[in-house]
């Protein structure tokens, strides 16, 4: 549980696996914040900015930085459920980008250029003491590929009993 207090917050040491670079995913279980809230992201600064996953009151974002810190905002106007929320962030080979909920896919970017890679920590719960996150985490993981839809659909449907989904 996440308290929405900038100093909750969790942060794991780099580690390549997390550059969130072609051919890989991310995926999370979560509930809903109130407000504006960096739920998790590789963050360290403006010279050490990787991905951010974050959400408002009326939407969810991912945010990929490329190696000039320009980021397409890729980003779904569906509003996160008040339980529990299944969401993959998949990465292709060309760096597309796939934002999924609960087993559909919602959006979709590409990120040209290079994906920045650095030693930035990924955070729970917060950006560098700001946008603080009130709410639950649950089975966060990163895969070493790209996740089909398949892949993403049988993962929601296998874990959503947990859930009381």
């Amino acid at each position: 549980d996440f308290s929405g207090a900038t100093s909750d917050v969790i942060t794991i040491p780099d580690n390549n696996l997390f550059d969130m670079n072609a051919n890989s995913s991310m995926e999370v279980w979560l509930t809903k914040s109130s407000g504006t809230a960096h739920i998790i992201n590789k963050k360290d600064g403006a010279s050490q900015e990787n991905w951010a996953f974050w959400a408002t009151a009326s939407a969810f974002y991912f945010y990929p930085y490329n190696t000039s810190n320009a980021a397409p905002n890729i980003v779904t106007s569906t509003t996160l459920n008040a339980t529990w929320n299944h969401i993959v962030v998949t990465v292709g080979s060309s760096l597309d980008f796939e934002l999924y909920l609960n087993g559909s896919s919602e959006a979709t970017g590409t990120v040209s250029g290079t994906m920045k890679t650095d030693t930035a920590t990924v955070k729970i719960g917060s950006y560098n003491g700001s946008h603080a996150y009130a709410g639950k985490v649950a089975m966060l993981k990163f895969h070493a590929k790209e996740l089909s839809s398949s892949e993403v659909t049988a993962n929601y449907n296998a874990t959503k009993a947990t859930f009381g989904l």
